[in-house]
């Protein structure tokens, strides 16, 4: 039997599953709740999330500036990894892009996070530039990707 997934926005009862998942997936570097809780208040932000048999065990948050659209986090809970969750969340995101006319994308991710960058890099993102110590409190670096996508059919 195959699994059912399902994207969908998330809303204000979605909040402290999103702040637990959070905790659990990014540890001392998670998003505090009453920092999502402020994110969700912005207008040119959505929150989505991806149902795996009808439990939700990723979300994703993008930003639109009017020209790009900005990959704000991507997370899927451990047990749900390697079954193809992220990819159906940076779908939707990449979707989400070309519905609103950006020309790109762009996120940071972890250097030392080899399964998000191979999973950026099946997308098309490149790498641009390191921020150093971008991720405190445990001093990591980020690394800059971006997807052109005004050339793609």
């Amino acid at each position: 039997m195959t699994a059912v997934r399902r994207i969908r926005d998330l809303g204000p009862a979605d909040l402290d599953w999103v702040a637990e998942q959070e905790e659990a997936i990014f540890g001392p570097a998670a998003w505090s709740r009453a920092m999502i809780e402020e994110d969700f208040r912005f207008p040119r932000k959505r929150h989505i999330g991806v149902e795996d048999d009808g439990a939700l065990v990723g979300y994703g948050m993008t930003s639109f500036d009017g020209e790009a659209l900005h990959v704000l986090n991507l997370a899927v809970r451990a047990d749900a990894r390697n079954r193809g969750n992220g990819a159906a969340l940076l779908t939707a995101m990449v979707e989400q892009a070309r519905e609103l006319g950006a020309s790109e994308m762009w996120l940071e991710v972890r250097v030392d996070n080899e399964a998000a960058h191979t999973l950026y890099e099946s997308f098309g993102f490149v790498p641009v530039r390191i921020r150093p110590r971008y991720y405190q409190p445990e001093d990591v670096d980020g690394l800059v990707m971006r997807l052109q996508l005004g050339d793609q059919a």
